[in-house]
């Protein structure tokens, strides 16, 4: 059984409805955020082994910082890339909608050119 609409659940407003819409940059910056957030941890990582020799003292530096700050790259152009096909889908249906409008009005156009030939015709042979 399907829900209802009353049944469904609705986003909350604010941020989140910000966050869900998809013609909204907010993805885009969250992923940018997130991004260089990775980006730092491996600056920092970077900072903490390049003066140490031992690589037993690296390792950990190099585990937390160096694989968390990769994986907050990999979330943040994952984030970046969602956002982006997200707001192309929303642009392309938009776009098609407007097609199916302009299509839509051709035809009536169209004909409303033919039946008034055709009455033309109709016109001309009765007389």
């Amino acid at each position: 059984m399907r829900p209802t609409s009353d049944e469904r659940p609705r986003p909350a407003s604010g941020f989140w409805r910000a966050l869900v819409a998809a013609e909204s940059p907010t993805l885009i910056y969250l992923g940018l955020a997130i991004v260089a957030l990775g980006l730092g941890l491996i600056v920092f990582t970077y900072e903490k082994v390049a003066g140490l020799a031992n690589v037993a003292l690296q390792l950990p530096y190099m585990v937390s910082g160096g694989a968390g700050g990769l994986v907050a790259v990999l979330i943040g152009l994952t984030c970046i890339n969602v956002a982006v096909k997200r707001r192309s889908v929303a642009l392309e249906a938009r776009r098609t909608e407007r097609l199916v409008g302009l299509m839509n009005e051709h035809d009536e156009l169209m004909a409303g050119l033919i039946s008034a030939l055709e009455s033309e015709e109709d016109e001309e042979d009765e007389e």
